[in-house]
């Protein structure tokens, strides 16, 4: 169960960054 989370989290993490990167402010 934790390696599962650990790739929703990845992947939503890198979905947003890559849809709104500008978002972040980075």
């Amino acid at each position: 169960m934790s390696s599962r989370l650990r790739l929703i989290s990845s992947s939503r993490m890198r979905r947003t960054a890559a849809s709104a990167p500008r978002s972040w402010g980075r």
